[in-house]
């Protein structure tokens, strides 16, 4: 505590502060639904998408067998894992609304 405190751990807290007091602030009611339908996507939505579901999954497989890349040393340093989701289908995906 002595050497203070980072300027963006700050910043990044204040604007998290201030995002949650404006999102009390509004009036909204979600419907919780009683009954749920479907756990496993349908085959017509696996079909369509089998590309993007073997890409992400060999990127998950590689970056789990790479021992301490979802580690963040030294502190602050950017981690792999986050910097690959880059290459995943919701940054991929002609209509980011579907992904």
């Amino acid at each position: 505590m002595r050497g203070g405190f980072s300027l963006i751990p700050v910043l990044v807290g204040a604007y998290g502060l201030a995002e949650v007091f404006a999102v009390m602030r509004e009036k909204t009611h979600i419907k919780i639904p009683k009954q749920v339908g479907r756990i496993l996507p349908k085959w017509v939505d696996i079909a369509q998408n089998w590309f993007h579901m073997l890409r992400s999954g060999v990127i998950g497989v590689i970056i789990g067998i790479i021992p301490g890349v979802a580690r963040t040393w030294p502190p602050g340093s950017p981690m792999i894992s986050l910097n690959a989701r880059a290459s995943t289908p919701s940054c991929s995906a002609r209509d980011p609304k579907r992904a």
